[in-house]
Formats: structure tokens, C-alpha cells, sequence
């Protein structure tokens, strides 16, 4: 019986039933693993897609950072130069090597404006460079012009822009405007380049950097406004700059960029139209959308790929198990159908090579995790390191224990003049003259033994030698890289040598100079006034002996006669004492300005009942000055808002003071709080662009026969206020008053202390 009931249930499980069902089982987990394995498959093109679309806009946001570095570099050349000729900067840009080194870039260029009054002056000007059919364009009578004076290189394409006039066109005007006011660089919207011809072309956008006076201040939009020069600005072609960024080829993920919004309008430019990428399928697509804030804009960039993103391998990974899972199932359902006394064995079988499958997913899944992982980290490092080597501005060398160049960064080629591939494997020696060759070698001996760690990262002043044979002097440093490598960073100090050796000979100038001012003062107070109070003496003499014989017209030669002496004389004096001033060596005290100004005003009784004004003097800070110079300081500057008043109104004068925090006014003091003082009046005032001409000397903005005057007050004002570490600047208006300013620094208890110190 109990063999009977074994055969019944041997006969319940071998049957075409449970065949069918261990089918059916087998083919809904290779579905499960087929599903699977898909989600993964996809979570790996998902991650893909996203860390090559941050790629790129890293990409696209350093590449512009590094321009705008370009252009600021520029402006330094023009601030440096100055008057930079066309040649100049073409020398300039040559060695920038823009189409090499920094591709995209359409050119560096410079444009300044131009008021309508110097437009005609200006053209002929550039005539006379030898351009004899150069015109402001577009031409046309506008209220502003601007002209691109300077574009290099200057070839076919650039030459189209010379004496175009950007602030013509809104777009550009407001990208112009923007980088004026705030000092700042500025991208343009989307224009078209006027260096586009009727072929390839392009969506282009310009960049532009202010240029400033480089010895008037720049903290608010009216002095930037005042101290402007000019734009160095560079034009670029959308297509070419993506192309300089990415390659001919950007991968298989497809990308747009739009100023703003993605509207068709907005588009600056599509990698689809450029690569030729077949369309992507909507069913299986990857999107995503970031912003790039640029200089004053925002771009936005919409990227887009499909499974191709994925490598070969792993998008049949999912094929693979279903083919598989398949053929598992089918072999299984031979066997229980076919062999049901093996069912047993056919049973294990099938547990065993599904427990392997999921083993092998499980595997699989955490494999790729940990690629996905080690390649994320591989390419973070890999893109930073590569950006610091190629963008660092000092040259980075490697080479191994025997001397042998293994590595030389862009800026190592243009501090030595050789292309990388010319110096790869040669010995380091070719790059220092050849008396220091016994010296290096010395060096490197000691590497190889262990003992030359004493120099590791300390900086050594060396002479380096030029691809052409030149010397020059270096700032080196060697930092241990590698088990066998050598690092070294050299940076060329040439410039900075010549520029130290040019500040020695110009401080010995400086005191030849005041050696001989020194002398001028001399023969000023002494020689000069001699004839004219002689002069004066003998026209007394006359008036009083011959008045009675002189007719009208004789004693009025002998008024202006007199009057021009005193006028001269009063000059000599002006000129000695604005000389004095820092050269005679009067000590500072402690000095109350409440006191001292009330003082001032007393003596200058006699003018203020003249000029029927009100002198109000509001708590004034104790400092420490030099006393003579402070009274000469607030007498001139009092005394000059009583001579220009107006004859409408009562004069009317304020001074007051405030404690500011002003860290770009230190000149040099070590302070960074100021005392402002300042002098209000209701007087003639003067036109703002007047500003800096007003504290020259002999500069005067009225004619001496309405108010008398050296021209010289201010100026003494300036020199008095820069003696005392401080500022002086003004603001008017015609008809409106004036205000002047002085500030001086507040000393701190430590700067006090240093002051004891040294004494």
C-alpha cells in the first residue's frame, strides 16, 4: 500500500501540469530579472546623461570665466601702458595667441566713445594711421558715438568692425552701459556679429570690460561715469565658441543654449544642428535644464539624449538575460516534460541556475555601482586637475629622478618659448643656462640618494633660459610629486625685477628732483622777490614825488603796475609754500578742528562782514596733524567759499564732520575709518565734469578779473590733505553750491603705539 501511494504521488508531480507550471514560474522571474535589469540599465544612462550635461556646463561656465580673465587682462595692459599704439596691441594679442590657446574667441578688441564735438578729430586721427577711408559707422548724427579703435587679429573678418559704433545698437548699448556703471564685466543678448559675411552664418554675443582712469576714484556710478575710458570687449560666434569648448564632436548627448527663456527666439545654438544626431526616440529620452549665470546674464541649456548614451555592453545587458532566461525555461520544461522520473534532479537544477541568476544580477547591480562610482570620482579629479595645470598662470614641470621632462603645462611653453612636444623626454637642463648645470645636477644626485628634501617647497630666485637663447630671472619651487617624479613651479619675475630696478632709478630721480626744488624755493624767496619790491618801492616813490605831474593815464600805468607786482608776488609765494609742504618737516600734534576752525573764522572777520555771510561750525573731531598746514587748509577752503558767492542770496556756509568706514581710501595708512569733513557753501558752484581739474595747479574755472586768485589754493588744499594720508574731493553743480570734503584718517591704539615704537 504504501508503494502504491508513493507511485500516486510520483504520479501527481510527473506530469505535463507541473511542467507547465515550472514554464510559467520560469518565465515570470525572467521577466522580473529582464525588468530589472532595464531599471538599472536605466538609472546608469539617467546618471550618465546627468554627469555629462554637468560637464558641460562647467565647461561652458570656466571657458567664459577664463575669457573674462583674458579681457581684464587687457584693460591691466592698457592701465600699465597707457597710451597704447595699434601696434602695441597687436603685440599684445599676438602673445595672448588667442586662436591657439583660446579657441572660440573671435578677437580682443578696444573701443572708446566718442562725443559728437570730437568725432571729426577723431576720424582724422585715424586717417592718419594710414587708414584713409575710415568712418564712424553706421554714420549718422547721433547725441553719443562710440568707435572700435583696436581689434586684433586683424584679419578679413575683424577688419569689418573697425569704427563701428556699438552704442548704436541697443542691445550692445545695454551690455555697454552696465559694464560702464557697475565696473563689472557684461555679456551682451544675442546679436548679430557686423563680422558676419553671407556664408556659415552665425548667433554671436559680444563681452566688455570697463576701463578706468587709473589715478581717479571709482566707488559710485558718477566717478565710474567720470573716470571712463573705454570697453576692451571681445566678440564671439556661438558655434565656433562651442566648438573652442567641447570639439568638433560634443558626444551623443545633444544640447541647446538660449539667453532667457527657451523660446525659439532666445536660441543661441543647437549641438543637433552642428553634429548631425539622429532623432531621438520620446519613448526612451533623457532631458534636463540648468542656468548659467554669465557676466550680468542668465543662459539656460536644455540637454537631450536617448539610450545611445549608454555603452554597448550594458544596454544589452537586459537582452541578455531575457535571451537567456529563455532558454533556462525552455530546457527546464523539456526536462520535466520529457524525463518526469529526473524531475527531482531537473527541480534542483532549476533552483540552482536561478539562485545563480540572482546572484549574478546581485553582482552585477553592485559592480556597476561601484564603476559608476570609481568613474564619477576618476573624472571629478581628472577635470580638476587638468584645469589647474592648464589654466594655473605659472609653469608647472615634472620630471623624473634623472631630470628627464615628463610633463610641461601651457604656461611653462609661453615662459620658455617651447611647445610641450619639443621638450617631452629631454633633460631639464636645456631650460637653465649651462653654468648652472653643475649646480642642478648636484641636485638631483641628492634627490636620488634621499638627502634633498632641505629645498623641498622653498622658493629660489634662478635664471632661466629662453627657446631663443635669451636669460631671465625665475621664482622656482620643488615640491616632491611622485615615488620617482620631480614637480616644479616657475613663474617668470623678469618684469617684476625691471620694474624694481626702474623704482630704484626713479627714487633717485625723485630726489635729484626735490634737491633741485629745494634749490628753486631758494632762489624764489630770496632772487625773485628782490626786483619786485624794488619795483613796488620805486612805483611808491613815483606816485608820491610825481603824482601831481602824471596826467590820468600815467598814474593808472602806475596802478596796474603796482597791482601786477602784488599779484606776482603773491604767486612766488603760493608756488614756495605749495613746495613747502611735505618738505619742511613740521611736526604733527594733537590738534582740536572745533578750536582751530573758530580761530580760522575770527581771522576772516574782516571778509565774512564783506561778503555779508553766516560761517556755522558744528562739532569738529581732535586729530593729529600738522597744525600750520591744517589752519592753511580751512582758511583757503573757507576763504574760497566766501570769494565765489553769489550775489542773489546770503552766503551761507557750513562746516561739519562724520566718522565714516572707507577701506579703499587707506592710501597707504593702515587705517580704514575716516573723519569726513565738510565744507557746504550756496555759492556760484561749478559743472561736476570739472571735478579734477579744479585741484591742479594754476587752474582756474573763472577769469581773474571778476575774482582774484592764484589758482594754486587748492592744489595747496590737496597736497596738505595727501601729506596727511588723507582725501580730498568735491561735488557742485552750476548755481548750486558747492561741497568739498576732506577726510582724514583715525589713527588706532595700535598704529598710536607703532608710532612711540619707532620713536
Amino acid at each position: 500500500m504504501e508503494k502504491s501511494f508513493r507511485q500516486s504521488d510520483s504520479d501527481w508531480v510527473h506530469n505535463s501540469y507541473t511542467a507547465w507550471g515550472v514554464l510559467l514560474c520560469g518565465i515570470i522571474l525572467t521577466i522580473v530579472a529582464w525588468w530589472a535589469s532595464d531599471k538599472l540599465v536605466d538609472r546608469v544612462s539617467e546618471l550618465r546623461f546627468n554627469t555629462r550635461a554637468n560637464e558641460i556646463s562647467s565647461a561652458i561656465r570656466q571657458r567664459m570665466d577664463v575669457y573674462e580673465d583674458v579681457l581684464w587682462g587687457g584693460v591691466s595692459f592698457l592701465n600699465v601702458i597707457g597710451d597704447v599704439n595699434r601696434n602695441q596691441w597687436q603685440q599684445y594679442v599676438a602673445r595672448l595667441d588667442v586662436d591657439t590657446r583660446w579657441p572660440g574667441i573671435q578677437g580682443l578688441g578696444y573701443s572708446i566713445p566718442v562725443s559728437p564735438e570730437d568725432k571729426q578729430s577723431h576720424i582724422n586721427a585715424i586717417r592718419a594711421e594710414g587708414f584713409p577711408d575710415y568712418l564712424i559707422r553706421p554714420e549718422g548724427v547721433r547725441e553719443e558715438y562710440s568707435a572700435i579703435i583696436f581689434l586684433e587679429p586683424f584679419d578679413w573678418r575683424n577688419q569689418r568692425a573697425f569704427g563701428y559704433d556699438m552704442w548704436s545698437n541697443d542691445m550692445r548699448r545695454a551690455a555697454m552701459t552696465r559694464a560702464r556703471d557697475t565696473g563689472l564685466a557684461s555679456i551682451s543678448g544675442i546679436i548679430t556679429l557686423v563680422q558676419e559675411t553671407d556664408d556659415d552664418v552665425q548667433r554671436g554675443f559680444l563681452t566688455y570690460v570697463p576701463l578706468y582712469e587709473s589715478d581717479m576714484p571709482v566707488s559710485s556710478v558718477e566717478e565710474r561715469r567720470a573716470a571712463f575710458r573705454g570697453w576692451v570687449y571681445a566678440p564671439f560666434r556661438m558655434a565656433d565658441l562651442m566648438e573652442g569648448i567641447l570639439g568638433d564632436n560634443p558626444g551623443a548627448i545633444g544640447f541647446e543654449v538660449f539667453d532667457g527663456d527657451t523660446t525659439s527666439d532666445n536660441l543661441m545654438f543647437n549641438s543637433r544642428e552642428t553634429t548631425e544626431m539622429s532623432a531621438v526616440s520620446a519613448d526612451n529620452v533623457h532631458m534636463a535644464t540648468t542656468q548659467i549665470s554669465l557676466q550680468g546674464r542668465n543662459w539656460t541649456v536644455r540637454f537631450l539624449a536617448d539610450q545611445s548614451a549608454l555603452d554597448v555592453a550594458a544596454a544589452r545587458l537586459p537582452l541578455l538575460i531575457g535571451v537567456v532566461g529563455v532558454i533556462v525555461n525552455i530546457f527546464l520544461f523539456y526536462v520535466v516534460a520529457s524525463q518526469a522520473s529526473l524531475q527531482r534532479r531537473a527541480r534542483g537544477i532549476a533552483r540552482d541556475m536561478t539562485a545563480r541568476i540572482r546572484s549574478s544580477n546581485e553582482k552585477l547591480e553592485s559592480s556597476t555601482k561601484q564603476l559608476q562610482e570609481r568613474e564619477r570620482q576618476l573624472q571629478a579629479s581628472e577635470a580638476k586637475l587638468r584645469s589647474v595645470i592648464e589654466t594655473v598662470p605659472d609653469g608647472i614641470i615634472t620630471t623624473d629622478q634623472a631630470g628627464n621632462i615628463l610633463g610641461f603645462n601651457p604656461s611653462a611653453e609661453t615662459i620658455f618659448g617651447y611647445a610641450a612636444e619639443e621638450v617631452i623626454g629631454k633633460n631639464v637642463e636645456m631650460l637653465m643656462p649651462k653654468k648652472y648645470a653643475i649646480a642642478h645636477t648636484s641636485h638631483m644626485e641628492k634627490f636620488a640618494n634621499g638627502s634633498g628634501a632641505g629645498v623641498i617647497g622653498k622658493r629660489r630666485v634662478m635664471t632661466g633660459l629662453h627657446k631663443t637663447g635669451a636669460t631671465f630671472e625665475i621664482d622656482l619651487i620643488i615640491n616632491q610629486g611622485s615615488e620617482d617624479t620631480i614637480t616644479g613651479v616657475v613663474r617668470n619675475i623678469a618684469d617684476q625685477v625691471a620694474a624694481e630696478r626702474e623704482l630704484d632709478q626713479t627714487v633717485l630721480r625723485l630726489e635729484k628732483s626735490n634737491a633741485e626744488l629745494g634749490h628753486f624755493a631758494y632762489v624764489a624767496s630770496h632772487d625773485l622777490q628782490e626786483p619786485l619790491r624794488k619795483v613796488q618801492a620805486f612805483s611808491d616813490r613815483l606816485r608820491t614825488k610825481y603824482e601831481s605831474a602824471l596826467d590820468e593815464e600815467g598814474l593808472d600805468y602806475l596802478a596796474r603796475m603796482h597791482q601786477a607786482t602784488k599779484r606776482m608776488q603773491k604767486l612766488i609765494n603760493d608756488l614756495l609754500e605749495y613746495s613747502r609742504i611735505g618738505t619742511k618737516g613740521e611736526e604733527f600734534a594733537t590738534i582740536d578742528l572745533d578750536v582751530l576752525v573758530r580761530e580760522v573764522v575770527n581771522d576772516l572777520e574782516f571778509q565774512i562782514i564783506e561778503a555779508n555771510a553766516e560761517v556755522e561750525v558744528k562739532k569738529l573731531p581732535v586729530v593729529t596733524a600738522a597744525p600750520l598746514q591744517m589752519r592753511q587748509l580751512f582758511q583757503n577752503l573757507i576763504g574760497n567759499a566766501l570769494k565765489y558767492r553769489r550775489e542773489d542770496v546770503s552766503c551761507r556756509v557750513c562746516i561739519s564732520s562724520a566718522i565714516v568706514d572707507q577701506n579703499d581710501m587707506s592710501q597707504g595708512s593702515g587705517s580704514t575709518r575716516f573723519y569726513n569733513i565738510s565744507i557746504v557753501d550756496n555759492g556760484i558752484g561749478f559743472d561736476q565734469k570739472y571735478v579734477t581739474r579744479i585741484f591742479g595747479i594754476f587752474q582756474r574755472l573763472h577769469g581773474r578779473s571778476k575774482y582774484e586768485g592764484t589758482g594754486i589754493g587748492l592744489a595747496i588744499c590737496q597736497k596738505i590733505v595727501e601729506q596727511h594720508g588723507g582725501l580730498i574731493f568735491a561735488s557742485s553743480a552750476s548755481g548750486e553750491g558747492s561741497s568739498f570734503t576732506v577726510s582724514l584718517p583715525i589713527e588706532t591704539e595700535s598704529e598710536k603705539q607703532e608710532k612711540i615704537d619707532a620713536e
